[in-house]
């Protein structure tokens, strides 16, 4: 069933427009990704290397963000937005089948007439996000919805109250814990991290801790150790080998997890940009650094990479895991300018059957 088209596997909705390539096998959809990442990256074509692919292209997801349209008297609607409608999806093949079966239990379960706009499933952990202030629950409204819960994969949900959900889904500080925990824990490179319902996740584990691996064989050379959007401190604690470490994280959530989860570091919320200061007092104490980076889409931009031929000219060393080829060209042209070659390109499909392609790639100062 990997092999056909997605099209072709039952629960795959034709109208729905979130994935690419749903008429093509599976690896024919990596060859046209690869196609089209090697457009931005065609200048470093000698160097990359062949492609990591998924071992499991369906039934994967078990991070899912579902928008919801319903009213009080035909219940709720979960699935996609597009068109200006949510397109219900209730068997998608991405999706692990137990969050599908869970997701729709939930639907028929939950008290109507809320104003329910998101439904996020973060692996164990489950956030429903209302746009409206705070309200007192109805325990016994919810007492159905408790009960199905102890038979889901899930073990904690979170009420997010965000008055302007819709671009931006949830809140920064309306988050409450209605049932279960709000700590699970997932397995990566042999070791257990814990995660919160809204930190950032990934849903390969396998490719990833390969990545991270790969990273850490190749991040060798420095005496101390920069983790530039270190998450929930995976890479960190994998990477580091008992070096002098800093490890930079915008999120506040993910951040507090990490500190609980890596010893002897020191950790530090904000941007890259905004901590440069600190970031540069920190390698002002070392003869070498090696750097693990991990940004949004964006990039990490020239402005920071400029400071690699100044106040960070003793980094010896990137491993960049990149989730945009646009904004990764851009960003190998600017550390090329300071004094970097990129040493070798190694794509791996994180998200199957979707448009996403990630690229890891190392870097040493020439």
């Amino acid at each position: 069933m990997n092999g056909e088209p997605l099209i072709q596997v039952p629960g795959c909705v034709s109208a729905c427009r979130a994935c690419k390539g749903k008429s093509a096998p599976y690896f024919e959809t990596v060859e046209a990704k690869l196609r089209w990442s090697g457009r931005y990256l065609e200048n470093w074509r000698e160097f990359t290397r062949p492609v990591q692919v998924s071992h499991k292209p369906l039934y994967y997801r078990e991070r899912i963000l579902l928008h919801v349209e319903g009213d009080a008297d035909c219940g709720y609607c979960f699935g996609l937005y597009q068109d200006e409608a949510v397109l219900p999806i209730p068997e998608c093949p991405l999706h692990e089948p137990s969050y599908n079966q869970a997701l729709e239990r939930l639907r028929l379960y939950l008290p109507r007439g809320l104003p329910l706009r998101f439904v996020h499933s973060n692996r164990q952990q489950l956030t429903l996000v209302f746009k409206c202030a705070p309200f007192e629950l109805d325990g016994d409204a919810w007492r159905p919805v408790f009960d199905l819960l102890a038979q889901t994969p899930w073990q904690g949900m979170t009420f997010d109250f965000n008055p302007a959900a819709g671009r931006r889904v949830f809140s920064a500080k309306t988050r409450r814990l209605i049932w279960g925990t709000d700590q699970s824990q997932v397995k990566c490179a042999g070791q257990s991290f814990t995660y919160g319902p809204v930190c950032f996740l990934q849903n390969d584990y396998t490719l990833y801790a390969s990545a991270i691996a790969q990273s850490a064989a190749f991040l060798n050379q420095g005496t101390a150790y920069l983790d530039l959007y270190c998450g929930i401190g995976m890479s960190t604690a994998v990477i580091r080998s008992g070096r002098p470490t800093l490890a930079v994280e915008v999120s506040g959530e993910s951040l507090r997890h990490a500190r609980g989860q890596v010893e002897g570091a020191e950790f530090l919320q904000g941007t890259i940009e905004n901590r440069l200061p600190q970031i540069k007092q920190f390698a002002d104490r070392f003869e070498s650094l090696d750097v693990f980076v991990n940004p949004s889409r964006l990039g990490v931009g020239r402005a920071v990479i400029r400071t690699f031929e100044t106040d960070l000219n003793n980094v010896a060393r990137v491993a960049y895991l990149s989730c945009h080829p646009r904004s990764l060209s851009e960003d190998l042209v600017e550390f090329e300018a300071v004094g970097f070659q990129v040493v070798s390109v190694w794509p791996y499909d994180f998200f199957p059957r979707t448009g996403h392609i990630e690229q890891l790639v190392l870097l040493e100062r020439k």
